[in-house]
């Protein structure tokens, strides 16, 4: 089967989901089993694709039709122009999360901070907020929680990715601050909490 018939078969078969972007799907699917950019498969379009690559590809495609988030079956999504590791262990950063970072900018400039607050971050899920406020105000001790140890980890991962130092701390919402304030300094001084947890 060549890249065009399987990107036009992929995109019909997906077209029923909702809220699906059914041809950027399918092609976002073949970037990640053919291991080439989107210019390349276009440029290719006639190239018949390797039935080991056929196979995977069908069967990622059976797991997007039974209504799997594409960010989960690719394992990564973007978040304020970088790439975030995601799995079913976090929620998927949303282009409207983005909208907490450009709110943290004009606080800054409104604030006219000389030294960076405190940052809390709670349910921090994939670290995409904590991660990129820490980029923003780069002094900011930065701590991040949330309740889920796998969470953590995917935290942990996409810190490291993007050279970023920020405490990660297990517990529900803001008790593992408040059980630790003694051992956090600057708690009296400025804070933001950042938070955009789910079915809030």
């Amino acid at each position: 089967m060549t890249i065009e018939k399987w990107i036009k078969n992929a995109t019909l078969q997906l077209s029923s989901l909702p809220h699906s972007s059914a041809r950027l799907d399918a092609i976002l699917l073949l970037e990640y089993v053919i291991k080439h950019d989107r210019s390349w498969i276009l440029a290719h379009s006639a190239d018949v694709i390797p039935v080991d690559s056929l196979s995977k590809l069908n069967q990622l495609l059976e797991q997007r039709k039974s209504g799997q988030p594409i960010a989960y079956i690719l394992g990564h999504k973007e978040f304020y122009g970088y790439d975030f590791e995601v799995n079913p262990d976090v929620l998927i950063p949303r282009p409207e999360t983005e909208a907490m970072i450009e709110i943290l900018t004009e606080e800054k400039k409104a604030l006219g901070l000389k030294s960076d607050p405190i940052i809390l971050d709670i349910g921090t899920g994939s670290g995409c907020l904590a991660i990129k406020a820490k980029m923003l105000l780069s002094k900011s001790t930065v701590y991040a929680t949330d309740i889920s140890q796998p969470a953590l980890t995917i935290a942990g991962n996409n810190a490291k990715k993007h050279g970023v130092d920020i405490t990660l701390l297990l517990g529900d919402l803001l008790d593992p601050i408040l059980t630790n304030k003694q051992t956090i300094p600057g708690l009296d001084d400025t804070i933001i909490v950042l938070a955009n947890l789910p079915y809030v």
